[in-house]
């Protein structure tokens, strides 16, 4: 009978519990926040990471599903090839792809009867024309949209 065991374990029988690793690509990244998540296991993606590992967290026959609970800040990330059934090779083409959230960035004006007034977004200015009712709307990415813009009048004395 040990005769028979040894060989059935000398030919592969037996149980075929090895474990699979888990990983992939990242691309975009430029900012601290992102989280990975994957059957209970948590992962942190820290600014710049070009790949990320879960490490050896699955085995044949375990489906798997690479969500993302955490975007990063002023981020947004998206998965493919992240949801699967594993078999017999490590998991190794998840995708995570991040660019920066774009909005669309308007408004409205009164009052504005002097030239001059110019709006600036870190470098990227505008000039706004003397009359004019609303601001162009842009579509920006990372920036703060004031609600209201302070405005100095030069007055005459």
């Amino acid at each position: 009978m040990a005769a028979t065991l040894l060989s059935l374990v000398g030919c592969g029988g037996g149980s075929n519990d090895s474990a699979l690793t888990l990983s992939g690509t990242v691309s975009g990244l430029t900012t601290d926040g992102l989280a990975l998540t994957s059957n209970g296991e948590n992962l942190d993606i820290s600014s710049g990471a070009k790949t990320f590992s879960f490490g050896a967290v699955l085995s044949d026959g375990i489906v798997y599903n690479v969500t993302v609970p955490i975007q990063p800040s002023g981020q947004v990330c998206t998965v493919t090839n992240g949801s699967g059934t594993a078999a017999t090779a490590n998991i190794s083409n998840v995708v995570v792809t991040c660019s920066d959230r774009t909005f669309n960035v308007g408004g409205t004006i009164s009052g504005l009867t002097a030239s001059g007034l110019v709006l600036a977004n870190g470098s990227e200015t505008l000039s706004v024309p003397v009359g004019a009712t609303h601001l162009p709307s842009r579509r920006g990415s990372r920036m703060a949209a004031p609600t209201r813009l302070p405005c100095q009048r030069n007055r005459p004395a």
